[in-house]
């Protein structure tokens, strides 16, 4: 994770509160003290990274890492299709300035599948 990180700034545009399929709504202390990875997924969704991203998380889930999901799909029909594979946190398909910001921070446009 990038060094402006550790300050909070990132934790911050996170915000609060996440979506999972297993336990509904999650608040951001849920995963105070673990490595987090921003999973940047596009409207076109690359297969190898998602299967990647899927062995990381179930290696290390329990143990000391959380995975956040940054969807760019612009319906949430299609958000809420993709959702139901992914067993990790996600930022909620109405928080629409949250995952924008994210997005630009780092630097990344709407098409792009990447884990940082």
């Amino acid at each position: 994770m990038r060094d402006d990180a550790e300050g909070g700034f990132v934790l911050e545009m996170l915000g609060e509160v996440f979506i999972s399929n297993e336990h509904g709504s999650v608040r951001r202390n849920a995963f105070e003290n673990k490595t987090l990875g921003l999973y940047f997924q596009g409207p076109r969704p690359n297969a190898k990274l998602l299967q990647a991203v899927q062995t990381l998380y179930a290696r290390h889930k329990k143990k000391d890492l959380e995975v956040i999901w940054v969807s760019a799909n612009d319906t949430l029909d299609a958000f809420n299709a993709a959702r139901t594979t992914m067993p990790w946190l996600a930022i909620p398909f109405s928080h629409t300035r949250r995952r924008a910001g994210l997005l630009a921070h780092f630097e990344l446009d709407a098409e792009s599948n990447q884990l940082v």
